[in-house]
């Protein structure tokens, strides 16, 4: 049976091979556009607070992996509540 609109099981695994694979470049471009980009941002705040520039983000997951950058920086205090966001 055909089904419109859903990839099937073997399209569905390549798509999220895909993603997963592009998670890393994926979210240093969207915070490149979203943070970095606004001087207003709370998060381009902290992060200049802490001393990190985009490139020392990118170098951070470039050898920590997405997972490890993001621990390092709630570490160094670069984290907002949604109190504090608010």
């Amino acid at each position: 049976m055909l089904r419109l609109g859903r990839p099937g099981l073997e399209r569905a695994r390549a798509i999220l091979q895909h993603r997963l694979d592009r998670r890393a470049a994926d979210f240093l471009t969207l915070v490149r556009r979203t943070v970095y980009e606004h001087d207003a941002s709370p998060y381009r705040q902290l992060l200049r607070l802490a001393g990190c520039e985009f490139g020392d983000l990118e170098k951070l997951v470039a050898i920590d992996g997405l997972e490890g950058a993001l621990r390092t920086l709630y570490a160094r205090g670069v984290y907002l509540t949604v109190e504090e966001h608010k």
